[in-house]
């Protein structure tokens, strides 16, 4: 079981999908206002954490997505199959949307360099001076400009889910 934290927020992918537990009030994921956390962390000075809520939300966008691509039912969500999609790295996740068909070239490029820079940082955060001011609106860049593309994400999850729906009413 894969899950996201954040000082608030907990992402989590059970047998029954993702549902996000914000404060306490489980939303199903693909109505989480995630901007809104996102720009909490920011605000608050939590840069790195806002960065690494961001990828956590997009990573989990990309992660329930597979379930809604592709033609017919949506797929099987055992605890088998689930465990299989935990497997995958998010760079590996990102090509997959793209061969499916999912992102286009920009949308894939935004979403790989958020990824590489998130890794490269998460892997190189014990070398970095926190306090360096630079340093930090980098990442408050790099967030901000995330934030679009976490959106255009969103956006093109819900509507899978929205398709599925209409497809194959419960």
């Amino acid at each position: 079981m894969g899950h996201i934290v954040s000082h608030r927020t907990s992402v989590q992918v059970s047998g029954n999908g993702l549902r996000m537990a914000a404060k306490f009030h489980p939303v199903e994921l693909n109505e989480v206002d995630f901007r809104t956390l996102i720009q909490a962390e920011l605000s608050a000075g939590r840069e790195i954490s806002a960065l690494f809520l961001l990828h956590g939300f997009m990573e989990a966008f990309l992660r329930d997505w597979l379930f809604y691509s592709g033609v017919g039912k949506p797929a099987d969500r055992s605890q088998h199959v689930e465990q299989k999609i935990d497997r995958l790295g998010c760079s590996t996740m990102i090509i997959i949307h793209r061969i499916l068909g999912n992102l286009n070239d920009s949308l894939f490029l935004s979403i790989s360099k958020i990824n590489g820079y998130r890794n490269e940082l998460a892997h190189n955060l014990i070398n970095e001076n926190l306090s360096n001011e630079e340093f930090r609106n980098r990442i408050q860049r790099m967030v901000n400009e995330g934030l679009q593309t976490c959106e255009d994400l969103h956006n093109g999850y819900r509507k899978a889910i929205e398709i599925k729906s209409r497809e194959y009413p419960s």
